[in-house]
């Protein structure tokens, strides 16, 4: 079945709640379900962020599941320099990023990664700066980006967290320099 790209909607609402992660992919499968069923149409309403799916279709183009999903929202990077002064590095979050569990091992999660870059690198080259992506990587979920070039932060930097992703791990990827057009 082909597979299209489109912004999370009430249209999709029924097919949220047919999307399940296996607690074998990360630590806290439910937290990915209720945001997708819950808080992706409100989170993109009130400006936190902005889910986007990879949708199976069939063959009249139909949407007949959500393969994964993606939201993305501003942050920024902060470290101080050697006097002290906090410096802010303009970034894109991806807040969330999960694969339903009937789509694993088939590249979903890497273009979702590529659709956030691709965004990040449109938004960088024509309408903001941006430095980097960040995240923060459920701890079965660490090799995964590990493997897609993110590196984790440390003490490089500091990153805000919500509450309930205390126990990830903060992680970025730097874009490539672009040349202003």
């Amino acid at each position: 079945m082909p597979y299209s790209f489109a912004l999370m909607g009430k249209e999709y609402a029924g097919l949220a709640w047919k999307f399940y992660v296996s607690p074998d992919s990360c630590d806290n499968p439910s937290h990915y379900e209720q945001y997708l069923r819950i808080n992706a149409i409100g989170d993109h309403k009130i400006g936190m962020g902005i889910t986007h799916l990879l949708l199976d279709c069939d063959e009249d183009g139909n949407a007949v599941a959500i393969a994964g999903f993606v939201t993305l929202r501003a942050t920024s990077l902060v470290n101080t320099d050697g006097n002290g002064i906090k410096i802010v590095h303009p970034s894109v979050e991806i807040s969330e990023l999960a694969v339903s569990k009937d789509y694993e091992r088939r590249g979903i999660g890497t273009g979702l990664i590529d659709l956030a870059i691709s965004i990040a690198d449109d938004l960088r080259s024509n309408l903001i700066g941006i430095k980097y992506i960040v995240l923060c990587a459920d701890p079965k979920s660490v090799g995964f980006y590990e493997k897609r070039d993110f590196g984790k932060i440390g003490d490089l930097y500091e990153t805000l967290r919500e509450g309930w992703n205390n126990n990830c791990e903060p992680m970025y990827i730097t874009l490539p320099e672009s040349e202003p057009q």
